[in-house]
């Protein structure tokens, strides 16, 4: 809303967008959960249909650069070093602690079928689209 605020203001106006106060000093306001920020979400795309235009391509965007960035072997590393140090710390205590259950193969497998179900995803939103 930077370059329209006046799409912002109309929103505003409507007095329709929900409102957040803080909950105690351990929540301040501009934490929201995730009903807050969906309500306000549908909303906005509702009342600024070029936002939602723009999704499709942002979209896309952000998907590339998220993978381009974290590459599905950087992220198991990632995540068997938190599992590791999580179970590290069970056994400390006496505990056992499995070992990390995803292997490369595995995840590409996990990978590969969201993938497939993204694109398809992508394809039925640009046929709306025209």
């Amino acid at each position: 809303f930077v370059h329209y605020p006046m799409d912002f203001y109309g929103i505003v106006e409507t007095g329709m967008l929900p409102r957040h106060k803080a909950e105690g000093e351990d929540r301040p306001a501009y934490v929201v959960d995730a009903r807050y920020g969906t309500s306000s979400m549908i909303l906005v795309a509702a009342m600024v249909p070029w936002l939602g235009e723009r999704g499709l391509v942002e979209g896309k965007l952000k998907h590339e650069r998220m993978w381009a960035l974290h590459p599905i072997d950087k992220y198991l590393k990632y995540c068997k070093e938190d599992w590791d140090h999580y179970c590290t710390k069970m056994r400390a205590e006496g505990r056992s602690g499995p070992e990390y259950p995803y292997t490369s193969e595995v995840a590409r497998r996990y990978l590969d079928a969201a993938e497939a179900e993204h694109r398809k995803g992508l394809a039925a939103a640009e046929a709306k689209m025209g």
